[in-house]
């Protein structure tokens, strides 16, 4: 069992820009940009038991809050912000299951993130991004020692939400770890 509290400061904070083409609303390009300070501070809760030799458990719960500070930049959609950072989600959930038997590795992982709500720069309206709850599933299997074959699938039922963006879907991943 456990909490946490933490507090960071992020310099250079990544956002995506729209650039208009001079003394227009006319997009000309996009792009993600180092731009801007985000300071984020949070508590999580945490619990993990064991609940056999080969199974254990976990759960972890946090509260997180944000705020973004920048000056206007000309031509783009970065207008001038010192106030609360929508994009940061206030509450996430992670919970799961372990199993663990010789070389067996097998991760079932349920994910809640809240829905976020931000005013465009530009209009003042409000956008929005999805709560999504989604499940993901690992396997591991040590093929010699010190080497890991994993693969993974994550959000296995296909859940579709928007996070700034659509998001792609089911995601399969195979590789290969070595320890030296």
């Amino acid at each position: 069992m456990g909490i946490s509290m933490y507090k960071v400061k992020t310099d250079d904070k990544i956002v995506y820009t729209s650039h208009y083409k001079p003394g227009t609303k006319v997009v000309d390009y996009k792009s993600y940009e180092n731009y801007g300070t985000e300071k984020r501070r949070g508590v999580e809760f945490s619990l993990e038991h064991k609940l056999t030799e080969e199974l254990s458990g976990y759960l972890n719960y946090s509260w997180q809050h944000g705020k973004v500070e920048r000056t206007a930049v000309a031509n783009t959609n970065l207008g001038s912000v010192n106030s609360t950072d929508y994009g940061i989600p206030k509450h996430l959930l992670h919970a799961g299951l372990n199993y663990k038997k010789d070389k067996l590795g097998v991760n079932l992982d349920c994910q809640y993130v809240s829905a976020r709500q931000a005013p465009d720069d530009e209009t003042g309206e409000y956008g929005s991004e999805d709560p999504y709850f989604i499940v993901n599933m690992g396997f591991n299997y040590e093929i010699a020692k010190n080497a890991v074959l994993q693969f993974t699938v994550d959000n296995v039922f296909d859940r579709e939400f928007y996070a700034s963006e659509p998001t792609s879907g089911r995601v399969y991943s195979v590789g290969l770890r070595y320890s030296f």
